[in-house]
């Protein structure tokens, strides 16, 4: 009966083992797939980014509407905490709180939301982040104005 088992377990455990490795993507699909298919739109049908657009279709960083503010907010505690650690001192990602990113520019920090970095975990977000965006979260994290509790 032992023997059995054994043999049970070895296959169930080749069978849920790239199941496990696809997991973490899993749960970062239905995000990107409602963010595209709601076509960046928010709740009420205004354009998810709400803030004004340059000639090259770019958000402004200063000028994001407060509902977007808050998307980003919980994005980055839920989508960047999962790899950076919930409160950002790291994890499987590289620690993002100010003092770890002092000697970045807000443009490099933005650079790195947008494209990734090749060879690592960090991915590219430029399909779902307007430059606008992503130099706000630049600076949301070299501030350390995202916190448990603590909205922009």
């Amino acid at each position: 009966m032992n023997k059995q088992m054994s043999i049970m377990a070895r296959a169930l455990s080749r069978y849920f083992r790239p199941i496990a490795l696809f997991l973490p993507f899993a749960l970062f699909l239905p995000i990107a797939l409602g963010l595209l298919v709601a076509g960046g739109r928010g709740a009420r049908g205004q354009v998810g980014h709400g803030g004004q657009v340059g000639q090259r279709g770019q958000v402004r960083a200063g000028q994001l509407a407060p509902a977007r503010k808050s998307e980003l907010t919980n994005l980055i505690r839920q989508d960047c905490g999962s790899c950076h650690g919930m409160t950002l001192k790291g994890g499987l990602g590289k620690p993002l709180l100010p003092r770890d990113l002092k000697d970045k520019s807000l443009g490099a920090i933005a650079q790195i939301i947008l494209d990734g970095v090749p060879g690592t975990p960090m991915p590219p977000w430029r399909g779902l982040l307007k430059q606008g965006e992503a130099l706000w979260i630049a600076g949301q994290l070299k501030s350390g104005t995202i916190k448990k509790g603590n909205l922009p």
